[in-house]
């Protein structure tokens, strides 16, 4: 007779537990989805600041690097040392004195031209080589009478940045100066340091790319072929189509995705930041938020099993 009353007492404490397990659970799992929906956020917000820091501080460096480049053809131009040498076609020690000059100005390549276009003294000798074809900014330096900026051939990279200008002699022109801008040094450190990133021009064209793959192309087509608005995203509203791009997917990896003005002719830089901090954060407050709940667990079991 005693049986049936112990029943009775003990199925409310089954049931009871039962309950507080499923709750548990429940809740456990709203904790976790709420607490990575949270953090991806605010740490997502905290790295989208940082890179876009950084971003501005890679574009500053290559502004700087322009301006900087942008007067030396003007004071070469002024050089009499170089226009003697035009003048009398003497040009004995002219090269050598461009590589000097190219050490202090911190260029990539000086090159002195006379007016039929034939390379007379450079910093390089590969610029000394015969060129049957004139470069464009050889030309335009002649046309125009201020210092003109030019992307053309390169004797070392195959594409080269060049601010140059005529070399005058009064009314009479006898030459032409250039100077090859270092960008592409830049470039190679931050390829060397995993930095991804590229420049675009005014018309959306890459002229530099830490990845050499992604030169020769628009940077609407790279973003394009980086990432995909997804069909949650549109039916969900959370991406629409004309929202601005806040990341790529490159090589499988995920990448934050922050622009910055370079200040010369259009150009903007687009830098490109992983996403494993941010993850690798989550995932540690996660763990700890795991562990504190698994004790709790067991403390109220325990409490339930008294």
């Amino acid at each position: 007779m005693s049986q049936p009353n112990s029943d009775q007492q003990t199925s409310p404490l089954h049931r009871l537990m039962q309950y507080a397990a499923f709750g548990g659970i429940a809740l456990t799992l709203l904790i976790l989805w709420f607490s990575n929906s949270y953090l991806t956020d605010r740490f997502t917000a905290d790295q989208r600041n940082q890179s876009l820091f950084r971003a501005t501080l890679f574009a500053n460096a290559i502004s700087s690097t322009l301006q900087r480049n942008s007067v030396v053809p003007l004071v070469l131009a002024e050089d009499p040392n170089l226009t003697d040498a035009l003048k009398s076609q003497n040009f004995e020690g002219t090269s050598e004195r461009l590589i000097a000059l190219k050490g202090e100005l911190g260029a990539a390549a000086i090159i002195l031209m006379d007016i039929d276009g034939r390379v007379v003294a450079a910093s390089e000798e590969q610029a000394l080589l015969p060129n049957h074809q004139l470069p464009e900014y050889f030309t335009r330096a002649l046309r125009e009478s201020g210092t003109v900026f030019q992307i053309g051939p390169s004797s070392e990279l195959g594409q080269g940045f060049y601010f140059s200008r005529r070399v005058q002699d009064g009314e009479d022109v006898l030459g032409v100066i250039a100077v090859e801008i270092g960008l592409h040094r830049q470039e190679q450190i931050w390829r060397n340091s995993n930095i991804q990133l590229v420049v675009s021009d005014a018309s959306g064209q890459i002229i530099i790319a830490t990845n050499p793959d992604w030169r020769n192309t628009s940077l609407s087509d790279l973003l394009s072929s980086s990432y995909k608005v997804t069909a949650s995203e549109r039916l969900l509203g959370a991406a629409p189509e004309d929202a601005p791009q806040a990341f790529v997917y490159i090589d499988g990896q995920r990448l934050l995705l922050s622009e910055a003005l370079v200040g010369f002719r259009g150009w903007r830089l687009n830098y490109f930041a992983s996403m494993e901090n941010v993850q690798a954060r989550v995932n540690a407050v996660i763990a700890l938020e795991i562990m504190g709940l698994a004790l709790l667990a067991a403390l109220g079991f325990y409490l339930l099993s008294r």
